[in-house]
């Protein structure tokens, strides 16, 4: 009878931990006044496929609804379930709606204890706004013939607004971006090249940025959260690549204040180092160091350049926040 419980009791509890949670997004699209329709897609493991016919959501203005599973496709080994209702708020105002779910899939490698980490998507809303589109949904999750994984959700704004992109922590601050991970601010095109196997966890934020009518400079309007899972296994590992990807590195990446440079050889005041914008400007040169102030520089993708007579020129690419 014992072994039987206990038999019982490990199933159960299988059952219980046993999670498919891979990322994904809010929408919210205006309707009229004060209302809006939500749609909150969940990107899950196919082989799992945990049943949810109904999840809650927290509409930012005291209330939590109850969205339906109205469809269901398959790709790449990931189910997008979508989510679907409308909810209408007592006055147009700024709105921050959010599903939380627990938990993400086991043994994310960015993610220390994955199987009990909260996911939390979010979209905030601001009076007659509609959040951006999701164009590229990231099928390719199982992507495992390349070193380097490359992304691009395509993000369109039904308002014509304009969009940027900042990377962000996917799991209140648990998790950490691997090196050589970098999103284009402008563009949202994503790079990541592991410097190990497995699953790795990913986050960005879309900016909406609205430009008045009558002229004058954009303002902020929304934004979107985005995780998503990808999973590098059976490939080879960074320290196994050409010369090229490990012979300088920029850290962290994205940047805010301090940017920390590690380069194969032992370089010297000789060797000269400059960052450079977007339109090919040369926006700081001085002397090798091994960190430099970027703190003001504006937000966007710059690119560092080492030269001197003792090696060859390197080239990096980092994101300034």
């Amino acid at each position: 009878m014992k072994k039987i419980l206990i038999l019982i009791f490990a199933l159960s509890f299988n059952k219980m931990t046993s999670q498919d949670i891979m990322g994904g997004y809010i929408t919210a699209k205006y309707v009229s006044f004060g209302t809006h329709s939500f749609s909150v897609v969940l990107f899950t493991d196919a082989t799992i496929d945990i049943n949810r016919p109904t999840i809650k959501v927290d509409f930012g203005d005291l209330n939590i609804g109850t969205l339906s599973l109205t469809n269901t496709s398959v790709s790449g080994g990931l189910n997008f379930k979508t989510y679907t209702g409308i909810h209408s708020y007592p006055q147009s105002s700024n709105y921050l709606v959010t599903y939380r779910d627990s938990f993400f899939v086991t043994n994310i490698k960015n993610l220390p204890n994955s199987q009990l980490q909260k996911l939390e998507l979010r979209s905030l809303i601001s009076g007659a706004n509609s959040s951006p589109i999701l164009n590229n949904n990231p099928i390719n999750i199982n992507q495992t013939n390349s070193s380097q994984f490359t992304y691009n959700p395509s993000f369109s704004d039904l308002d014509g607004d304009s969009l940027s992109y900042i990377l962000f922590t996917a799991c209140q601050y648990n998790d950490y971006l691997p090196w050589l991970t970098t999103l284009d601010a402008s563009s949202g095109q994503f790079s990541f090249t592991n410097d190990t196997t497995g699953l790795f966890v990913f986050s960005f934020i879309i900016l909406e940025w609205r430009k008045p009518i009558n002229g004058g400079s954009r303002y902020f309007i929304g934004e979107t959260k985005l995780i998503f899972v990808i999973n590098k296994s059976g490939i080879t590992r960074l320290n196994e690549f050409m010369p090229e990807f490990s012979e300088l590195q920029l850290f962290p990446n994205p940047v805010i204040n301090e940017l920390n440079i590690l380069h194969t050889e032992n370089l010297d005041e000789n060797t000269l180092l400059e960052v450079i914008n977007s339109m090919g400007q040369t926006v700081i040169k001085t002397n090798y160091t091994n960190k430099i102030d970027v703190s003001s520089l504006t937000n966007g993708v710059y690119f560092l350049k080492l030269s001197s007579k003792l090696i060859r020129p390197s080239t990096s690419k980092f994101v300034k926040q």
